[in-house]
């Protein structure tokens, strides 16, 4: 997660607005604390009922390798097709 975050925070930002930027960035920081809030919830309604741990593990692969398709499938920065081209 720590590798790709900032290249996927810049990539998401870089077709905004420079005004818009700061404000959409702050939006973006806070999947962190989502993403602790929904792990805690999975983990209180599904993991602790059952006593199986694995669960709360499946899960978070599940939406990782979900994560990792649907940055496959996006088109490649128009930035980075800029810059290539440029050298």
């Amino acid at each position: 997660m720590g590798g790709i975050w900032g290249l996927a925070a810049s990539t998401s930002l870089e077709n905004l607005p420079a005004e818009a930027r700061g404000l959409y960035s702050g939006i973006l920081q806070q999947g962190y604390a989502v993403g602790y809030l929904i792990s805690a919830l999975i983990n209180l309604f599904l993991v602790n009922p059952r006593n199986d741990w694995t669960l709360l593990f499946k899960v978070g692969a599940g939406l990782s390798l979900g994560a990792a398709i649907l940055r496959a499938c996006l088109p490649e920065s128009q930035m980075c097709v800029l810059t290539l081209t440029l050298d």
